[in-house]
C-alpha cells in the first residue's frame, strides 16, 4: 500500500554536466496521444472520475486511545509503468500523498472519528511513537466537546496543541497543560498586567485574547495569552518598530571572546512583554480560563501581539540596563558596553533573549542585577541561541567555537519532505550552472506559500552561518512574487543539498587569516606588464601592516560620551592580545543574469579567520565590462568593511591598518588604487570612487589575487561541486 512517505536518494555522485535534473517537476495528468485503444479510453475515463472524490485516512497519536480522521481530496492523476494509476491526494492539513485506485477506494468511506480505539486500524495507519505528524495542521475530533463534529489543532513534539481551553482539557494532557495556564495566568498577576473594569468606556472596543499552546523542543508545555493586534485601533498606537542585534554583530562578539579570552554565557527574560508598561488605553476579554471569563480588563502591560509590544520591552530593557551602569553603543544599538574595575562586560539583545560576554565575575554579578527586575533563566555558557547550537573546543590551550544549525535544517527538511518527495534529492551542490531562466508555469495559491516559506528558512540559515547557500537564497528570492513550478524545483534542490550537508559548521576562531599565495599590489610594473620587470610584489613586503595608533582615520569612540571604550581599555587589551585584523574578499560576475544581464556583486568579510559579513547582490544598474563590475564590488564590499571596522573600534578591539580588501581583476584593483584617470574608468559612478579615497587615508590597501583563491566567487555564480566545496570549506574554516 502506498503511504506517500519520501524514501531520500542517498547517491552522492555528482550527475553529468547537462543532465541535471533541478529543473524537473513531475507532472500529473495524462499525455494527448493520437492514438488510443478503447481500454486506454476506459481506463482514463476511471482516472479522471477520481478527481475531486474525497479519501479518508486514519491516525492514531502515540500515546493515546484516539485516532484521528484526515479528509483529502485527489487532485490529479498520473500514470506510472511500475506502480500502475497513482492518485494525488491533498489533505486539508496541506499534507500530501500518493494512492494507487485499490488504496483509494478502501479509504473512500469516512470513519466514526474521535472514538476509543476499539476496532480494528491499518497498521500503516497508526503514528509511530515520538512521530510528529509533519508538524503540521490536522482534522481532529473531540467528542467530548463537538459531539462528533471535527475541530482543527497542530500536532507537534508527539503531542496535539489544541486550540483552546475546553480543547486543551479533553486531552491525556489536561493536567500539563491547566498548569502551564496557571502559570500564565500567575505571571500576569504577579506583573500587574490587567486590571478588571466595571464597564467598556463609551467608543472603546474589547479586543479578543488569543490562548495560544505549545511544546517547546525539550518538551515543556507553554501557554501564551496574545492580543489580536490585526484588530487594534490606529490611534492606540505610534511606534511599533523594535530593533534586534545584527547577527553579524554576534559572530563579530564571538570572534572578539575568542581573541581576548572572554567567557559567553546566555540567558532568556522570561514574560519580557509583560515588564513593559503602555500608555494607551486598550481593552480586552477575559478568555475561558481566567477566574471570571468575559470580563472586561484594561491592559497596564505590553501585550504580546500589540502593535507597540516591542517597541515598550526594548525601551524597558534600555532603561534598566542603563540603571545597571550599561553604555548602548552607536553602531550597534542592541549591544551594550559597561566597564568595571578595569575590566569590561558586554551585553547584547534579540528581543527576550541576551548574551553576555566577560569573566564569570563580571558575568554572574549582571545576571544577579538583571534578576532584581526581571525572571530569568540562567542558561550557562552559551550552547544554543536563535536557532544556533554553539560548541566549544580547546585546541592546543586556544578555544573556539563550532556553530552549527542541524537541528534547524533537519526540521525544515522533515517538515516538507512528503510535500516535496517527487523533487527532493541529497544533491551536492545547491544550483546548477545549466540552470537558466525559464518562463514555467505560475504556482497555485498554495504552493506560492510553501516557496516562499522555503525561500523565508533558506535566508535565516544564509544569514546566520551558511554562506554555502547565500546566492542560490539570492537567486530564489529574486522569485519570490511570482514563482512557477521552475523555481519550485530548485528551492528543493537546495533543501536537497542541506539534508546532505545538515552538519555543516561555520569555525568562530581566533587564528590569523592565511594570505593567498597568489597576494601581490597592483602597481604600474604588475599592470603594464613590461618585459624583464618584476610582475609580483607580495603584500607583505610592499605594504607593512600598521597598527591603530600610528594611523587611525576613524578615531575610536569614547565610552564616558557616547557609548564606546575608553581609550584607556583599548590599551589594556592591547597588552593582553595583538591587534585583530579586518579582510575581506570582493567579486563580481558580470551579465551573469540571463533573464536582465544584471551583473552580480559578493563579498565576504573576516576578523581575523572569522566570517562576520558576506553578501551576494544584483548590481541594479547595468554595467558595460567587467572592470566595472568588480570596481562597483570593491565599492559595496567596503561598505560593510567600514561597519565592521566601526563596529569592532566601538568595542574596544584594535584593529590593524591598513586593511586588506582582495579583488581578482587586475585593472579594478589597479584603479581603485590609483588616482591616475582611467578612460574606462570615468563614466563609472562618483559615488563608486570613495574607494580611493580610503587607500589615500591609509585604512585600506587593494590587493590582486588569482581567481581560484577569491573566496567571494561562492557568492556571485553557481559553481562546480569541487570547487564549491573548497571554497565553502575555505570560508567556514573546515578546510
Amino acid at each position: 500500500m502506498q503511504t506517500g512517505q519520501l524514501v531520500p536518494n542517498h547517491d552522492d555522485h555528482e550527475q553529468d554536466e547537462g543532465q541535471d535534473t533541478v529543473g524537473i517537476v513531475e507532472s500529473y495528468g495524462d499525455e494527448d496521444t493520437d492514438e488510443r485503444s478503447e481500454s486506454e479510453a476506459e481506463e482514463e475515463n476511471e482516472e479522471e472520475s477520481w478527481i475531486g472524490k474525497k479519501v479518508y485516512r486514519t491516525f492514531c497519536a502515540p500515546g493515546t486511545n484516539t485516532r484521528y480522521e484526515y479528509e483529502g481530496t485527489v487532485v490529479s492523476t498520473r500514470t506510472t509503468t511500475s506502480e500502475g494509476t497513482l492518485l494525488r491526494v491533498t489533505y486539508e492539513d496541506g499534507d500530501e500523498e500518493e494512492l494507487g485506485i485499490e488504496d483509494a477506494e478502501h479509504y473512500s468511506t469516512p470513519k466514526d472519528g474521535g472514538v476509543p480505539l476499539n476496532s480494528e486500524i491499518d497498521e500503516a495507519n497508526i503514528l509511530p511513537e515520538g512521530s510528529k505528524r509533519n508538524q503540521t495542521t490536522a482534522t481532529l475530533a473531540f467528542p467530548e466537546i463537538t459531539s462528533g463534529a471535527a475541530k482543527r489543532t497542530k500536532y507537534k513534539e508527539g503531542y496535539l496543541l489544541p486550540k483552546n481551553h475546553a480543547q486543551a482539557m479533553s486531552t491525556p494532557e489536561s493536567e500539563q497543560w491547566r498548569a502551564a495556564e496557571l502559570k500564565e495566568l500567575n505571571a500576569m498577576r504577579d506583573l500587574e498586567v490587567f486590571e478588571e473594569v466595571d464597564y467598556l468606556p463609551e467608543g472603546a472596543k474589547a479586543l479578543p485574547l488569543m490562548v495560544l499552546y505549545d511544546v517547546k523542543s525539550d518538551l515543556r508545555f507553554k501557554v501564551r495569552m496574545v492580543a489580536r493586534g490585526d484588530l487594534q485601533d490606529p490611534d492606540t498606537y505610534m511606534e511599533s518598530y523594535s530593533p534586534v542585534v545584527r547577527i553579524s554583530s554576534i559572530r563579530l562578539l564571538l570572534a572578539m571572546s575568542t581573541h581576548y579570552g572572554m567567557e559567553v554565557y546566555s540567558t532568556d527574560i522570561s514574560t519580557a512583554y509583560l515588564n513593559a508598561a503602555i500608555d494607551a488605553d486598550i481593552y480586552f476579554r477575559a478568555p475561558d480560563f481566567f477566574p471570571k471569563p468575559g470580563a472586561i480588563l484594561r491592559a497596564r502591560k505590553a501585550i504580546y501581539g500589540l502593535k507597540q509590544a516591542g517597541v515598550c520591552w526594548f525601551l524597558e530593557l534600555e532603561e534598566k540596563l542603563e540603571i545597571m551602569g550599561f553604555v548602548r553603543t552607536i553602531i550597534d544599538p542592541c549591544i551594550w558596553a559597561k566597564v568595571h574595575e578595569e575590566t569590561t562586560i558586554l551585553v547584547t539583545t534579540y528581543v527576550d533573549d541576551l548574551l553576555l560576554i566577560g569573566d564569570d565575575t563580571l558575568v554572574s554579578q549582571t545576571l544577579g542585577e538583571l534578576k532584581e527586575y526581571y525572571t530569568c533563566r540562567d542558561d550557562g555558557p552559551i550552547e544554543t541561541f536563535l536557532g544556533m547550537k554553539f560548541n566549544k573546543v580547546q585546541v592546543d590551550e586556544v578555544f573556539h567555537f563550532r556553530v552549527d544549525m542541524t537541528q534547524y535544517v533537519q526540521k525544515l527538511v522533515k517538515r516538507h519532505s512528503r510535500v516535496g518527495r517527487n523533487a527532493l534529492k541529497r544533491h551536492t551542490t545547491p544550483g546548477s550552472k545549466h540552470d537558466k531562466a525559464q518562463d514555467g508555469e505560475p504556482l497555485p495559491s498554495e504552493q506560492k506559500t510553501l516557496y516562499q516559506s522555503l525561500v523565508g528558512a533558506y535566508q535565516w540559515l544564509s544569514t546566520c552561518m551558511r554562506p554555502d547557500i547565500t546566492f542560490a537564497t539570492h537567486c530564489l528570492a529574486k522569485r519570490a512574487n511570482e514563482p512557477s513550478d521552475q523555481d519550485l524545483a530548485k528551492a528543493w534542490r537546495v533543501l536537497g543539498y542541506l539534508e546532505r550537508t545538515a552538519e555543516q559548521a561555520l569555525l568562530v576562531d581566533a587564528s590569523e587569516m592565511n594570505i593567498p599565495p597568489s597576494a601581490r599590489t597592483p602597481s604600474r610594473k604588475l599592470f603594464q606588464k613590461a618585459e624583464g620587470e618584476k610582475e609580483v610584489t607580495q603584500a607583505s613586503d610592499e605594504i607593512p601592516c600598521l597598527v591603530e595608533d600610528e594611523i587611525n582615520p576613524m578615531e575610536p569612540l569614547s565610552l564616558n560620551s557616547d557609548g564606546s571604550i575608553s581609550s584607556q581599555l583599548r590599551n589594556e587589551l592591547k597588552q593582553i592580545a595583538k591587534d585583530m585584523t579586518i579582510t575581506t574578499f570582493a567579486d563580481a560576475d558580470f551579465a551573469g543574469e540571463t533573464d536582465e544581464r544584471k551583473s552580480t556583486t559578493g563579498f565576504v568579510i573576516y576578523l581575523n579567520s572569522t566570517p562576520i559579513v558576506w553578501s551576494s547582490k544584483k548590481i541594479k544598474c547595468a554595467v558595460t565590462s567587467t572592470f566595472e563590475a568588480e570596481f562597483i564590488a570593491l565599492s559595496e564590499a567596503l561598505k560593510e568593511t567600514l561597519y565592521v571596522l566601526q563596529l569592532a573600534h566601538s568595542l574596544g578591539v584594535s584593529v590593524k591598518l591598513p586593511m586588506t580588501m582582495y579583488c581578482d581583476n587586475l585593472s579594478a584593483a589597479y584603479v581603485a588604487s590609483n588616482p591616475e584617470s582611467e578612460a574606462r574608468a570615468r563614466h563609472v559612478a562618483i559615488r563608486f570612487h570613495h574607494v580611493r579615497s580610503y587607500v589615500e587615508m591609509g585604512t585600506i590597501q587593494i590587493m590582486h589575487c588569482d581567481s581560484e583563491e577569491m573566496h567571494a566567487d561562492i557568492f556571485t555564480k553557481f559553481l562546480p561541486r569541487a570547487q564549491h566545496e573548497e571554497l565553502a570549506s575555505k570560508i567556514m574554516g573546515q578546510e
